[in-house]
């Protein structure tokens, strides 16, 4: 899946508004984490334990259908706007980061 088979699967209002509504529930999760980084490992329980009523959507809530979509490569493509996936060649676990707008300038708005 690539970003646009992402976007024609995410069409209506109803979908592009789960799809909000997960960015929004993922970054409240990932920020709390700040600089440190969020341990991709720990996602889906955390995200069940702050979204109680809530759990972890998969591959085909955003209507991608290919079958070996792991998380990393999930958050890339339905999230990668709102948070930075940084991997390891090491073996180390993936970390999770916010995504920061950048600054406007006084020259920019002008």
């Amino acid at each position: 899946a690539t970003d646009a088979s992402v976007r024609g699967a995410v069409e209506g209002p109803a979908e592009s508004s789960r799809l909000e509504t997960f960015k929004a529930r993922l970054l409240a999760v990932v920020a709390d984490f700040g600089d440190k980084g969020f341990p991709a490992s720990l996602l889906r329980r955390r995200y069940s334990q702050v979204w109680k009523d809530c759990e972890f959507p998969g591959p085909a809530d955003f209507g991608i259908t290919r079958k070996s979509v792991g998380l990393v490569e999930l958050l890339r493509l339905v999230a990668g706007d709102v948070v930075r996936v940084e991997t390891f060649t090491d073996g180390q676990q993936p970390l999770l980061y916010v995504v920061r707008a950048s600054p406007v300038s006084q020259e920019d708005v002008t």
